[in-house]
């Protein structure tokens, strides 16, 4: 019977300890000393045109951006281990209010129109070509069918429905 009594005696101090520890972990948290950390994202590089792929454009003209298109792109440029290319037929002036127009909306480019320093290291040479995991366009297949909306719409849910952002 003491036996019992020690072994029930201990399971329930480890209870109460257990309940004061998550007690403290969530005034921590409360308070603002405990941060959860992001996620991030696999390891990837992401070349991105910007006329009717992140925003609404008349060439040379600026409209508004794709919706969900700058919140993605804003997740995506605040992980490490994302690297985004502006990859664009602009010049110039028009590439210069094309990245303003990203910036105001906290959304930065690693590179523009070049390749990354991980690909120049991979492949040893620096092709015209931008080398990339991931290309987003317009003119892809799913750009030309109307898709670009969705696709950053679905991005965007999927980022929210696994815990990338809130």
């Amino acid at each position: 019977m003491l036996k019992f009594l020690l072994v029930a005696y201990y399971f329930l101090l480890m209870w109460c300890h257990e309940k004061n520890k998550e007690r403290k972990m969530l005034s921590a948290f409360i308070e603002g000393e405990i941060v959860i950390p992001k996620k991030v994202h696999q390891e990837r590089v992401y070349a991105i045109d910007f006329d009717n792929t992140i925003a609404y454009t008349k060439w040379p003209t600026i409209i508004k951006p794709i919706p969900y298109a700058m919140e993605v792109l804003r997740n995506l440029s605040e992980d490490p281990n994302c690297t985004l290319i502006l990859w664009s037929c602009r010049e110039g002036k028009e590439l210069e209010e094309a990245l303003n127009f990203c910036s105001a909306y906290g959304v930065k480019f690693d590179y523009v129109n070049e390749n990354c320093e991980r690909n120049l290291k991979k492949f040893g040479l620096n092709c015209r070509k931008v080398s990339a995991d991931v290309y987003i366009d317009d003119k892809s297949w799913e750009g030309l069918n109307g898709g670009i909306e969705r696709l950053w719409k679905n991005w965007h849910f999927w980022l929210k429905e696994n815990g990338f952002f809130d």
